[in-house]
């Protein structure tokens, strides 16, 4: 069922990140630095390039208030 899959989606993604303290680096606010230091645990792998492209998905995200009211 999709629903049960995305609960336990959810729920690995909010484990993965208490195990590895990713909220401790989120925590440092809002910049480019902070973002790639997240990236940098959760996607690893990701070129400088492509992290860079997550962050503008996040300015982007941002600028459309697509957050606004969820936290």
């Amino acid at each position: 069922m999709l629903a049960d899959d995305i609960k336990y989606a959810v729920r690995s993604a909010l484990a993965f990140w208490d195990d590895n303290e990713i909220y401790i680096q989120a925590d440092k606010g809002y910049s480019l630095d902070v973002s790639l230091a997240v990236t940098n645990i959760v996607n690893s792998g990701l070129s400088l390039d492509e992290k860079k492209l997550r962050y503008g998905n996040l300015e982007d995200f941002l600028a459309r208030k697509i957050f606004q009211g969820v936290y």
